[in-house]
Parts: structure tokens; C-alpha cells; sequence
């Protein structure tokens, strides 16, 4: 085919005319401005899931306290609802973590 030999020909020419331009240190010179890297505070998220689950746990199986409803449909208690709460941000990071690894994909 021609464009197998076209495609030969261009690459062939660009490799004897390929000219190296001198850097002149201006990588380091980029490498050096570049911000820094941000810090990664994923931590906090967790510390926060696991006390809210914690105490969402704790509320839940002590049949001591007094029983807080509140009025949304079916008188939901108190700790479910904080529960749900305390346990949305683990559910968020691990959807996070999933669609951001480069191991595991959803899609």
C-alpha cells in the first residue's frame, strides 16, 4: 500500500533532519518553579468515618439512652439517622478510592 511507503518516507526524512536543540539547564530551570505537591489529607476522612461509625455503633447498641425520634416518615430514630450520616463519608471514599485506582475500575 502507498501509505505503508508514505509513512516510511516521512519517518525516514524526519529522522536524518532531526536537529537536537540545546536545553541550556531550562528543564531544571521548570523542574525548580513547579509547585509543590499537595498534601494528602484522605486521613482525615477516614478518622472521622471511623469515629462516626463508632459512635453511631455505640448509640445503636446501648438500650440505655432514651430513644430520640424525630418526625420524618415512620418516627426514624435519632441514631439511625445519625447512623446514615456517620457512614455516608466511608461510603464517599469508597467510591473515591475505587474510581481512583488505577487497579480496580467500575467502568
Amino acid at each position: 500500500m502507498e501509505t505503508k511507503y508514505d509513512d516510511r518516507m516521512i519517518r525516514n526524512f524526519f529522522q536524518e533532519h532531526k536537529k537536537e536543540i540545546a536545553d541550556n539547564h531550562f528543564t531544571k530551570k521548570v523542574m525548580q518553579r513547579l509547585p509543590e505537591k499537595k498534601k494528602n489529607y484522605d486521613w482525615i476522612i477516614v478518622l472521622f468515618t471511623a469515629l462516626g461509625t463508632l459512635l453511631a455503633g455505640l448509640l445503636g447498641w446501648n438500650t440505655q439512652l432514651p430513644v430520640i425520634s424525630i418526625s420524618i416518615p415512620d418516627q426514624t430514630t435519632l441514631y439511625y439517622l445519625l447512623g446514615g450520616i456517620f457512614a455516608f463519608p466511608f461510603v464517599i471514599l469508597l467510591i473515591y478510592e475505587l474510581l481512583n485506582n488505577k487497579r480496580i475500575s467500575l467502568i
